[in-house]
């Protein structure tokens, strides 16, 4: 249990590194970069937000794939029979 807790727990600051220093910030800088060092508005940030949505939505359907696959186990008690009436 300690090694699924640990996942979990490292998940979040390595998935906020990754998206928002190595993924966000090198397509703003791309983008500034083009437009004199400063970007405002939607030009700057719609991909940042498009990567973003795809990633979230790719998680909730993991997600859901995942409570699909497990719905039959978790349905059981600890002698294996099932709590569906």
């Amino acid at each position: 249990m300690g090694t699924i807790f640990n996942a979990i727990t490292i998940a979040g600051p390595v998935g906020s590194y990754i998206f928002s220093v190595r993924v966000i910030g090198f397509i703003y800088d791309k983008e500034a970069s083009a437009a004199g060092n400063t970007c405002f508005g939607t030009r700057c940030f719609m991909l940042s937000f498009l990567i973003m949505a795809a990633a979230t939505l790719l998680g909730a359907l993991a997600a859901l794939a995942l409570f699909f696959r497990t719905r039959s186990f978790y349905s059981q008690d600890d002698n294996g029979i099932s709590n569906n009436r």
